[in-house]
């Protein structure tokens, strides 16, 4: 492990069938838009990390290696209604992995967006999703529209 620690280069990589398989975005953004309270908006951050996961596609990128941490140039696959950014890289001294997906509504830049890290032994990752802030913004939006609609009738 400490020869791989000092690797260093850089290259190009070719990825054809590559899926993140607890990474389900098929109909977030239109469960976002839709969710009319906190449950609805529950249900659909949960469906996030359930299966079947998302195929990546065709995906043509470059790495480097520095000091033998290897890390991918970003991957951005198309998916309806969303900006995602997923940043895989590799400590490979430790054989350990990480990938930062950030995903975001598009034409709502007021919405935060969401931050799932998939990390740890590629056998064995760990998953931390970061979904409060958009949890919060729209549970304040809803229970907003909750008091104005009450302050009409």
């Amino acid at each position: 492990s400490a020869a791989l620690a000092t690797n260093e280069g850089k290259g190009n990589f070719w990825l054809s069938k590559a899926r993140l398989p607890r990474l389900t975005l098929e109909g977030f953004a239109r469960g976002v838009l839709a969710a009319a309270s906190p449950d609805d908006l529950s249900r659909v951050l949960a469906r996030l990390d359930m299966p079947p996961g998302i195929a990546l596609g065709q995906s043509i990128g470059n790495f480097t290696i520095s000091n033998g941490n290897l890390v991918f140039s970003d991957l951005a696959p198309p998916v309806d209604g969303l900006t995602v950014t997923i940043a895989p890289q590799m400590d490979m001294a430790a054989g350990q992995i990480k990938v930062s997906t950030t995903v975001a509504i598009k034409g709502k830049p007021d919405l935060p967006a969401v931050h799932i890290d998939y990390g740890g032994d590629p056998a064995a990752l760990t998953v931390r999703n970061g979904t409060s802030a958009l949890a919060a913004k729209l549970g304040y939006e809803a229970a907003n529209a909750h008091i104005n609609s009450l302050c009409e009738e």
